[in-house]
């Protein structure tokens, strides 16, 4: 029974309007939800709303003034709104991704703080806190912005204060400028003992070295960074230009007339809090990192520097100038300034262990006085090599080392390509022993109230700073495995090849007999052929080729006494003289190897010499011969082939490549024999020569030749390079052959259809 077509395309028409009709309903429904929530006229309100209220789209229309506005993008996708009581985002691009935003873009561009705006849209819940979504935005007037309110640093850290103006005084530590229209300037702000970065839409002229260690009051729109999870990370600060920075004291004209401390005392105790300007110390630099940071130590405390452009060296005493920063739970130096003071000798490192190193509180009594850790120490450490890494083009490496109570990464930075050949050769198992200074990982470990060392690195200055104790064994587990493993495969490869090998035998015995007979058959025919071909020469040479130069004679007459001069006549004539003229060329060449294969000598290598010296046509002194190896015995059938061969190579070198030396090498080996024709004419490209359906046979016939020797041929040239043609045989072959075929009349060494 066959199925109607029509009912299945009914049902499946039905399922569409059904879920068509579904969607429409729901979209009602929704409209209606969003058209019954009412209109949210305060930020505050907007605020409130938790995730899942502002993820519906509640209606609102706010007016505000704008206190913050993009400035680096082409359009202008954000604004901060302030209704005087609290600050908003509005954000044009958001809501143009959702279809919201219909409004037009160029009048935005015009908006700058202090316009007061009218806005319609609907809430979304933002990265962090709710924002708005416009749809409309109209431009109604200027007011004076909000004032910025001071905000004790407990309620910024909640994130509270997002999108509100506010005022904070502090001392900038760094400044970053970079190209306009890729990322914001901005600079590093230390205020109420907290770090936050304040962001710079448009100061164009911000210079670094009147802000760096100034003390300013900042007053902008303070926002909360979150991560995708919408948790609060970082602190940051938004202001428009220099107007929203007030320099109150300028920074030292000389940064080195900062306080003075000692290197293990930067961040000590006062009754007035940390101080966040620039503190001036010493030491002895024991590793640098060029460009970017290095480690400077004096007795017992040692320090990290982050320097980016400084480039100082192991050895020397320095004087920095720089910011304390907590950051690693341990006081280190940023934004450092540094001179230097001369060349001084470099601390001895201390030889220590991983557990020491791990364990702050054992270095006080253990540890050659060292107090409290050993953070930033130039230390010696043993250990195995399990792995390393070449990274960063070559530049840097990465030694994975174990040690008896923990494991630890070994940096080795600033590596030229002698250094990474030096840390190629060493081999992974080693036993070592590294050289240099120690960068601790603390972390806060409960219960206790101070952190605590949970790991470290070791930064290397040199491939120098790694000493090879002792090189692992050759023989491990995993090579002994793979050793047994190849013995037993080759056990049985031995069995296998025994049992091959006597087959083999069996074959090449029987293989040996039929050679011996095709040998003697082979004897026989040929001296019965040797009357034959010494007819047909005679015959060749009284008949054929007489009447071939009669010929070339009478079309020479003809030619001459044509007076209508017939131009397709002549061209034709021509060409048929041509034709005939290499037939008689061919021809004599074939007349002549045939009598040299008779009568000439049985060693091949003679045979060509004497070949050439017989050639009246070939030009003296152009044609050498070579040989090399230990001669052996040709049979005559092949000797005669490889004449005709060597007379084909020779003649298509002196006529077609215009060569003015052509060399033959002959080199007798175990494998047997190679033949090399080479010349330095002219050449050709073999991929476009002309073939045999262009009546071209020559490089076809010296193919063909080799087929029925048992050999191969290889044919090399490029315009302009000359050309080689080398010819292989095997011993067998070349010894032993069976009687080759009778030549078609399109004989291989002819040169008629070659040049015509």
């Amino acid at each position: 029974m066959n199925a109607d077509p029509a009912v299945p395309a009914a049902a499946t028409s039905r399922i569409i309007l059904l879920a068509i009709w579904a969607f429409v309903l729901c979209g009602r429904v929704w409209s209606a939800e969003v058209a019954a929530a009412p209109v949210l006229t305060r930020i505050a309100e907007i605020r409130a709303l938790s995730r899942a209220e502002a993820q519906k789209g509640v209606p609102v229309k706010v007016r505000g003034v704008v206190t913050l506005r993009d400035m680096t993008s082409t359009l202008p996708e954000w604004l901060v709104l302030d209704d005087g009581a609290q600050g908003i985002w509005a954000h044009m691009m958001v809501a143009r991704q959702k279809g919201v935003w219909v409004g037009n873009w160029a009048e935005l561009k015009q908006i700058t703080p202090g316009d007061v705006l009218e806005m319609e849209g609907v809430s979304h819940p933002g990265s962090y806190a709710p924002l708005i979504m416009p749809s409309r935005v109209v431009r109604v007037g200027r007011e004076p912005l909000p004032p910025a309110r001071k905000i004790p640093m407990d309620r910024l850290v909640s994130g509270a204060e997002d999108c509100q103006r506010v005022e904070l005084a502090g001392v900038i530590q760094s400044v970053t400028t970079p190209p306009r229209n890729i990322e914001r300037s901005g600079f590093l702000l230390n205020t109420q003992g907290q770090t936050l970065r304040v962001t710079v839409e448009d100061w164009p002229d911000m210079n670094a070295a009147q802000l760096i260690d100034a003390e300013v009051r900042v007053r902008g729109v303070f926002t909360a960074t979150s991560n995708y999870r919408s948790e609060l990370v970082a602190l940051r600060v938004h202001i428009m230009g220099a107007d929203g920075c007030e320099v109150l004291r300028p920074p030292p004209v000389d940064p080195f007339e900062g306080r003075r401390v000692s290197l293990d005392r930067l961040r000590p105790f006062s009754p007035d809090g940390p101080d966040a300007h620039r503190c001036v110390t010493q030491g002895t630099v024991t590793f640098c990192a060029p460009g970017d940071f290095f480690f400077v130590q004096d007795g017992k405390a040692a320090v990290r520097v982050h320097a980016p452009g400084t480039v100082v060296k192991v050895g020397e005493r320095v004087e920095i100038a720089g910011f304390v920063d907590m950051s690693r739970m341990v006081a280190s130096l940023t934004g450092a300034v540094v001179r230097t003071l001369g060349d001084v000798p470099v601390p001895e490192a201390a030889a220590t262990t991983a557990q020491y190193v791990l364990s702050p509180e054992k270095s006080l009594t253990t540890q050659r006085g060292m107090e409290f850790d050993l953070d930033g120490h130039l230390l010696k450490l043993k250990g195995t090599l399990r792995g390393m890494e070449i990274e960063n083009d070559g530049h840097s490496a990465q030694l994975q080392i174990e040690m008896k109570d923990a494991n630890t990464t070994a940096h080795l930075v600033g590596l030229n390509s002698a250094d990474v050949a030096t840390v190629s050769s060493w081999v992974v198992g080693s036993a070592i022993e590294i050289t240099g200074v120690c960068e601790v990982v603390f972390a806060m470990k409960a219960p206790a109230t101070i952190p605590a060392a949970s790991s470290f690195r070791m930064w290397l200055r040199s491939p120098t700073d790694v000493r090879i104790l002792q090189t692992p064994p050759w023989w491990t587990p995993q090579r002994l495995m793979a050793a047994l493993v190849v013995s037993g495969l080759a056990l049985l490869l031995v069995f296998g090849w025994s049992f091959t090998l006597h087959r083999t035998l069996g074959k090449r015995t029987a293989m040996l007999e039929e050679t011996m007979r095709h040998h003697r058959n082979a004897e026989l025919e040929f001296e019965s052929a040797r009357q034959e071909r010494r007819r047909l020469a005679v015959d060749l040479h009284d008949g054929v080729q007489q009447m071939i130069t009669g010929v070339s004679y009478r079309l020479d007459a003809g030619i001459g006494q044509l007076e209508r001069n017939p131009s397709e006549a002549q061209a034709q004539l021509s060409a048929a003289r041509r034709a005939l003229v290499s037939t008689k060329n061919g021809l004599r060449d074939c007349l002549l190897g045939l009598r040299q294969v008779e009568e000439g000598p049985g060693d091949f290598a003679a045979l060509l010499r004497h070949s050439v010296e017989t050639n009246a046509h070939w030009p003296p002194g152009v044609v050498t011969v070579e040989t090399a190896g230990e001669t052996f015995a040709l049979s005559r059938d092949v000797m005669g082939g490889l004449l005709m061969l060597v007379q084909e190579g020779v003649g298509n070198a002196l006529r077609h490549g215009a060569a003015p030396h052509v060399d033959l090498r002959l080199h007798f080996a175990a494998e047997g024999l190679e033949l090399v024709v080479k010349d330095d004419g002219k050449g050709f490209n073999p991929q476009s020569a002309p073939g045999t359906r262009d009546g071209h046979y020559g490089l076809e016939g010296m193919r063909q030749r080799m087929r029925w020797l048992g050999g191969t041929i290889e044919v090399t040239s490029r315009p302009g390079e000359g050309t080689r043609v080398c010819v292989r045989l095997p011993a067998d072959r070349a010894r032993t052959v069976e009687p080759a075929p009778r030549l078609p009349n399109t004989s291989p060494n002819s040169n008629t259809t070659i040049d015509a």
